[in-house]
């Protein structure tokens, strides 16, 4: 069976703000990540993230860039990893459409027996898209290829979630989204009685 896991990592940003005491404002930022955790795997390590400056970084640990035959995903996303087959393998069309289709992945990862995304940054005071980005790591495992998985290790048997209960899901998520919400009651206060001399 796999788990799924989703929580913030925060930090904190001086902003200029001159009408403040210091001239300097702290405000904090989240960005929120889910992590779907498959026991027993030992999948290759594949990074894709949105074209930015991670170049330096990468070929600083050893990474290498690789282009694939999506010129779309190519554009949008730098892929690195250590072994050319292993991202051919792990990146299939329809994965990449999957990740080129949704614009709030800032980063999708695949090391071990973990399989993690990344949405871009927000105002610490915005809510999490904890049910939004649930949906993204369910459409991914669906598109996931299978062969890959078997191959690191997974069970025939194993209760990954297929296209069709995705949809379910999908299904279900936008009519509690979508159902419209009922106007608090206002509560009226009883009238004052003044006691007469």
């Amino acid at each position: 069976s796999w788990r799924m896991f989703l929580g913030d990592y925060l930090w904190i940003e001086n902003k200029m703000n001159p009408s403040s005491d210091r001239g300097v404002e702290r405000v904090p930022f989240a960005k929120a990540l889910c992590v779907a955790e498959l026991p027993g795997l030992h999948l290759p390590g594949v990074t894709a993230r949105r074209q930015k400056g991670l170049h330096a970084v990468a070929s600083a640990v050893g990474m290498q860039d690789f282009d694939l035959e999506s010129a779309e995903f190519n554009r949008r996303f730098r892929v690195t990893g250590r072994d050319r087959r292993a991202v051919w393998n792990v990146l299939s069309a329809e994965l990449m459409r999957r990740l080129v289709n949704s614009p709030k992945i800032e980063a999708f990862a695949v090391c071990g027996r973990a399989i993690m995304i990344v949405v871009p940054p927000r105002p610490a005071r915005i809510p999490p898209p904890y049910r939004h980005l649930a949906c993204l790591m369910m459409r991914l495992l669906a598109a996931f290829p299978r062969h890959v998985l078997l191959a690191a290790g997974l069970r025939a048997d194993a209760d990954l979630p297929d296209a069709e209960e995705v949809e379910k899901w999908e299904r279900r998520h936008r009519r509690r989204t979508t159902r419209p919400r009922r106007s608090p009651r206002r509560r009226t206060r009883p009238p004052r009685r003044f006691r007469t001399p």
